[in-house]
């Protein structure tokens, strides 16, 4: 299995408080109102930091089956990250699910329960639970069900290739989702398009008025009151269309 860590303090593990004075505040005597101070009350910041810490771990091989399916599990292990935020996992979107052997390829899919999973998809989150004791970790787990392979083989031997997992730390917001084509798209109905661009981890790019969806071409009408998103498709991809009026719909 393959670890992927985060570190925490030996300072933030002790619990150890720290007292930080930016600028200290001089109290003294007020002229006009002896003997009683000016300022009458002062304050003190007090702060403290606990670095983030957690261990995904993903599985280090899959010895994919003739004619059945192969389950595992992707998990984590003492979450400790900002609030309203999770770890996400997701396939890399350039990954192939595929094996070969010289010039001989077989497919697979990756199922999460009744969902199957496509490249760029999120396999896993999981949200911030403190960290456990060495003798009692506080875990969670996320399955994954690889099919039996697809295709008859053409040689003997082993077919392999590499799965490729993308792990972040990311805000959890909740978004209304759309679909184009075989792509989900995140939304918010008052976002601009630089917003959803970083809500769609790169499937969504856009520079100045060229907006694309994973390479394809989209076209942006504005200077309407957003009523919501309209989606057409056409030969050269998708056109994503916001800011329409319910005259324009």
């Amino acid at each position: 299995m393959k670890r992927i860590i985060a570190g925490i303090s030996a300072l933030a593990l002790a619990g150890t408080m720290a007292l930080t004075a930016f600028a200290d505040t001089e109290i003294k005597p007020d002229p006009d109102n002896t003997p009683n101070p000016k300022p009458a009350s002062a304050g003190t910041d007090v702060s403290y930091s606990v670095d983030p810490a957690y261990t995904v771990t993903i599985p280090e091989k899959v010895v994919l089956k003739d004619t059945t399916t192969v389950s595992t599990f992707i998990t984590a292990k003492d979450v400790l990250i900002p609030a309203n935020s999770n770890i996400t996992v997701s396939v890399n979107k350039d990954s192939k699910f595929e094996v070969k052997n010289a010039d001989d390829t077989l497919t697979y899919t990756i199922n999460e329960g009744e969902t199957e999973i496509k490249p760029g998809d999120t396999v896993a989150k999981f949200v911030s639970t403190g960290a456990g004791t060495e003798e009692e970790p506080i875990k969670q787990e996320q399955p994954m069900t690889f099919s039996a392979v697809n295709g008859t083989p053409k040689y003997s031997g082993k077919y392999t290739g590499t799965l490729t997992f993308d792990i972040a730390v990311k805000e959890s917001v909740t978004y209304d989702t759309f679909k184009i084509g075989d792509y989900t798209i995140k939304y918010n109905e008052n976002d601009t398009w630089e917003q959803a661009a970083a809500k769609n981890d790169g499937l969504i790019t856009f520079d100045g008025d060229d907006v694309k969806i994973d390479g394809k071409l989209l076209w942006m009408e504005s200077g309407f009151v957003n009523k919501g998103w309209v989606i057409e498709p056409v030969n050269t991809g998708y056109y994503l269309l916001n800011n329409l009026s319910h005259d324009d719909i």
